[in-house]
């Protein structure tokens, strides 16, 4: 309804009739309830509820929204976790390669000082064998070093082979394992000599006792001067640390060599001298022809009966 005022109203009515003795309605009675504030605040009530009811479904999807960025984050959070254990095991790993290069690169220091305080070809190029096995921890290794024409590898020397297998196993540049290295310039390992193609003399090798090897090649200014060999009793895949290990150990040995090569020469050529200024000393008198070379002789095979080291029989030499 609307009341005077032009207000709007509503009003709940409640009628009741009244009777008479003869049961009937006479009168009636009307009981009027303004009931608009009741009903705005029911409209109201019903408005809040929808609100909420659309708030908590939006709370609800939010929620279901938010669980699901939780557990992205916890995934996330395990992969950052497995990628730090990743990291720490990796810089662990990379820690200790440089620890054990650092080690390793003081190991070749002290070994190529110790080569290189050699004079004497054939010991440098024992010492040198005999470092190459210790730095692999090989069983057996070789030196076969290239002849001058290039055509050959002129077998030296070698520690855990029997005294007649580099005899045996003549090589030619670029052929068999220590061939081809010596041909191509890089290393080469073999995993069974026995079954490799590129292995000419595996069962030669088999008998020796020897499974794998790994040939390198000692390079100096470009020129293949040799080829260093390490054996191992048991199939052995060489890794690529051990690889680099024994090439930067070959391009030292092959300054030693070189060096100890020089020395040779020289040494050879100061004796040749010598020599040929006694021999024409003594042209001039035949009854003293030989005498010095003679005493030469005996003192050597005297020095060398009493065990005398090889410099100072080298000083009786030139003495």
């Amino acid at each position: 309804g609307i009341t005077i005022n032009g207000e709007k109203k509503n009003y709940f009515l409640t009628v009741v009739p009244i009777k008479n003795g003869n049961n009937k309605t006479v009168q009636a009675l009307e009981l009027v309830q303004d009931v608009t504030k009741a009903k705005n605040e029911t409209a109201e009530r019903i408005r809040l509820i929808r609100r909420l009811k659309y708030i908590c479904s939006r709370l609800i999807k939010t929620n279901n929204k938010l669980q699901k960025d939780v557990c992205a984050i916890k995934e996330g959070a395990n992969k950052i976790k497995k990628l730090n254990s990743k990291l720490e095991k990796r810089y662990k790993y990379l820690a200790e390669e440089l620890n054990l290069a650092k080690h390793q690169m003081k190991d070749i220091f002290e070994v190529t000082q110790s080569i290189s305080s050699c004079a004497n070809l054939k010991n440098t190029l024992l010492l040198i064998i005999r470092f190459a096995r210790q730095l692999i921890h090989a069983d057996a290794a070789a030196l076969r070093m290239v002849s001058k024409d290039n055509k050959i590898l002129v077998s030296e020397v070698s520690v855990g082979l029997s005294k007649n297998y580099l005899q045996e196993t003549p090589l030619k540049v670029g052929e068999g394992v220590a061939g081809k290295v010596a041909q191509i310039g890089k290393p080469l390992a073999v995993y069974n000599l026995a079954k490799d193609a590129q292995a000419k003399y595996g069962q030669i090798a088999t008998k020796e006792g020897m499974l794998s090897a790994l040939s390198v090649p000692a390079i100096f200014k470009d020129n293949v001067l040799g080829v260093i060999t390490v054996y191992s009793k048991t199939a052995r895949h060489f890794s690529e640390n051990g690889i680099k290990l024994l090439m930067t150990f070959a391009a030292q040995a092959a300054v030693a060599i070189q060096e100890a090569k020089l020395y040779h020469d020289v040494h050879l050529n100061y004796f040749n001298t010598i020599h040929a200024l006694i021999l024409a000393m003594e042209a001039r008198d035949p009854y003293t022809r030989g005498h010095s070379e003679r005493v030469t002789q005996y003192s050597i095979k005297i020095a060398t009966k009493l065990r005398i080291p090889r410099e100072q029989i080298d000083i009786l030499q030139f003495v």
